[in-house]
């Protein structure tokens, strides 16, 4: 397909495309949102579109990967939460991003999209805990996908309350976490047979590395 035109070019329109995807879909479910309806709303193109994506399945994919299933994004977000560090929960996007999980699961229904989150995420611990031989004890790894499932639902759960606004978090949210943090840096600890101290040390680095 030919190349757009210059004011059609990336990064703009990749951009309101995405955007416009986001907004349609909290308005609708996503079989009922079409390519037009993103077009329209990008004020870009039909030929802008498919330049940039195959399909509307196509963008799904790619807003899904880049704003949940990023390392770098919701996953990276969700480990902050657990492990409570509040200074790395302020410098990313994790209001908006945990708001559009819950958009998701709700319009989508991509359980999927939750399973692979929960994947991520146990990984990172692993990374974090273990050497590169080692594995996380069956407790402890028992212990962190509980711990990850039940916050993925507390996240769905307030989004279909209502109580996600993608710009902060509800008080509730916020002491309901920093209260499982502690309790769960001591059950991990203690599943894996490392002092708290060891734990909270390498959760600190490897925050700073992520960073």
């Amino acid at each position: 397909m030919a190349r757009p035109r210059k004011d059609q070019q990336e990064p703009a329109a990749v951009e309101r495309i995405k955007n416009a995807f986001w907004e349609l879909l909290e308005q609708n479910n996503l079989k009922h949102i079409t390519v037009n309806m993103v077009t329209q709303k990008a004020h870009c193109n039909r030929g802008t579109f498919y330049y940039h994506y195959e399909s509307l399945d196509a963008l799904l994919c790619t807003v899904i990967e880049e704003e949940l299933l990023n390392s770098k994004g919701l996953p990276l977000g969700i480990f902050y939460m657990l492990s409570n560090d509040s200074k790395a929960l302020t410098e990313m996007l994790l209001p908006q991003r945990t708001q559009r999980f819950g958009l998701v699961m709700k319009r989508c229904g991509q359980e999927c999209v939750a399973l692979k989150i929960r994947t991520i995420i146990a990984n990172m611990w692993q990374t974090i805990l273990c050497d590169e031989e080692e594995e996380l004890t069956t407790n402890a790894r028992i212990i962190i996908e509980y711990s990850i499932s039940g916050l993925i639902g507390v996240i769905d759960y307030l989004y279909r309350e209502g109580k996600l606004d993608g710009s902060s978090f509800p008080e509730e949210m916020i002491y309901a976490i920093k209260d499982n943090a502690h309790y769960l840096a001591i059950r991990i600890s203690n599943a894996q047979g490392i002092s708290l101290q060891e734990f909270e040390q390498c959760v600190r680095l490897y925050s700073h590395i992520a960073r």
